[in-house]
């Protein structure tokens, strides 16, 4: 049977944008070799894999791709404080990689993305809950390391089950509904403050057994998520049984996380309520999720996702940050923040601040202001294959982003030290530490100062 004209154009418009990605009418034409009357013939009588974006000459085309186990188009929406749903866009995968996201609020949205959205990304499965996450439903046929989970994997797992992953975004109408649903169903028991000690021992215990993981949350740390004083959500690490020194020190450095908070918190940069629970084999820090109110949830993007958005940087926090605010995507106040945090941590012997470890409130995908802190602690003080460092931290080099702050966070990092130092918590051997880490400190202040910065 002989093709039609049309037909045959369908088929070559089919081959070049499989082949190119989404394209303009004048790129189309350009290689086609066709004139805009015919392409616009065409695309009148369309078939249901040829998806046309935007209007007149910001017109862009493209060829509808299949994801096994996925709708053709997949609807993105924003969960408010109050706990309502918004449509926010409308993802499309297209031909050959990536996804076309239609935005439903202004033009935030309005773009193509090669790989998973850079604004979803921070819900990929990821650390000690997100390996949980994957062995709870392996029935889903994804690989074992999430590490390895492709887009298209990420995507299967949200529109269905990733209806209480960090931040307010719900990908799909099924995980809505399970999400609508979480909403009249108790999803979980409330933990009374007199039952943490009993309770949190048993939920430490079963989920070191692959047990119920909660929602996911990244990172290595053990931990689990609880609901306490009616729908407040809770993260809460934990420590292996005490009584071994690599188990004492994971529990100081517990300890150092709640005190970092308490220091920051005093200096007005936005830190999470945290609490100290000790139980009869571990000790617990609870920390207040950020991402959540009573009745809903607030957005979040990490510094990462923006990184490898906008920036694509290898540098400091504050690296990054300067050039996102350089582009307007953060704000110089939030920028200031984050040099604070990083000289903060770099005083503190917190060796591990990643990329991930630094995120945004946002609200349609737009940043309103910096996250409280999380994972702010003496990293370089972890266990690593049981053995522990007991020696003093190095003075840190100075960099140019630490001058118009040194002298307000030298002093929240002396105070840190001595609040370490003076802890009943902190084993005898880590106040050794916080004692030689404080003269560190003081040392790099006064050196800061004779040199006349």
């Amino acid at each position: 049977m002989l093709k039609t004209p049309h037909q045959e154009w369908l088929v070559r418009i089919r081959q070049f944008l499989t082949r190119s990605g989404p394209s303009s009418a004048g790129q189309i034409c350009t290689a086609l070799g066709i004139s805009q009357p015919v392409l616009s013939r065409v695309c009148k009588r369309l078939t249901a894999d040829l998806l046309v974006f935007g209007r007149a000459r910001a017109t862009v085309y493209a060829w509808r791709r299949e994801i096994l186990g996925l709708p053709a188009k997949l609807p993105l929406y924003e969960i408010t404080q109050a706990g309502g749903s918004t449509l926010l866009a409308t993802l499309y995968p297209i031909q050959p990689e990536g996804f076309w996201v239609e935005s439903s609020a202004g033009d935030k949205a309005q773009q193509y993305h090669r790989d998973l959205p850079y604004f979803l990304d921070d819900m990929r499965p990821s650390g000690f809950l997100g390996r949980l996450l994957a062995k709870q439903y392996a029935f889903l046929n994804q690989p074992q390391d999430i590490r390895l989970w492709s887009a298209a994997d990420c995507l299967r797992f949200l529109a269905s089950h990733g209806w209480d992953m960090p931040g307010n975004l719900i990908v799909g109408d099924v995980a809505l509904q399970n999400y609508l649903n979480s909403k009249t169903i108790r999803m979980g028991a409330i933990v009374k403050d007199q039952q943490k000690k009993r309770v949190y021992e048993k939920m430490a215990e079963h989920i070191l057994e692959m047990g119920p993981a909660g929602s996911s949350a990244g990172g290595e740390q053990p931990k689990f998520l609880a609901n306490i004083h009616q729908r407040s959500s809770v993260l809460v690490k934990f420590s292996p049984p005490l009584g071994q020194p690599v188990s004492q020190r994971i529990a100081d450095l517990l300890v150092c996380e709640h005190l970092a908070q308490l220091v920051l918190a005093l200096r007005d940069i936005v830190t999470t309520q945290s609490q100290i629970i000790r139980g009869k084999k571990r000790v617990f820090l609870e920390l207040t999720r950020f991402d959540r109110t009573k009745a809903g949830r607030l957005g979040m993007i990490s510094l990462q996702a923006l990184n490898l958005e906008y920036v694509g940087s290898t540098g400091s926090w504050p690296d990054v940050s300067e050039a996102l605010c350089t582009q307007g995507v953060i704000t110089k106040d939030v920028h200031r923040n984050i040099c604070v945090l990083d000289l903060f941590g770099r005083l503190i012997a917190n060796t591990d601040r990643h990329f991930g470890n630094i995120s945004f409130l946002s609200r349609q995908l737009g940043i309103i202001g910096i996250a409280p802190v999380y994972d702010m602690l003496p990293m370089a003080y972890m266990p690593q294959h049981e053995q522990m460092k007991t020696v003093s931290m190095e003075m840190p080099a100075v960099s140019r982003h630490d001058m118009n702050v040194m002298m307000v966070v030298s002093d929240a990092a002396l105070e840190f030290w001595r609040r370490v130092g003076e802890s009943k918590l902190i084993t005898p051997g880590f106040k050794k530490i916080a004692a030689q880490n404080e003269k560190i400190v003081s040392g790099f202040k006064q050196h800061f100062v004779t040199q006349g910065g």
